[in-house]
């Protein structure tokens, strides 16, 4: 939520009061690379005590 928080508040500081479709699938799409990474997928598991 924060990282995707975070590159839509970019938009809102240079003045975008809206966003297309196109535009809101980029960002989604570096959020989404930034977080769904192995290690931060292993992480969870591990504070869980889940082992893969």
């Amino acid at each position: 939520k924060r990282i995707y928080k975070n590159k839509i508040n970019l938009f809102i500081k240079s003045s975008v009061n809206y966003i297309i479709k196109f535009k809101f699938f980029i960002i989604f799409r570096k959020a989404y690379n930034k977080i769904f990474l192995n290690k931060n997928i292993k992480s969870i598991f591990y504070k869980v005590r889940i082992l893969l």
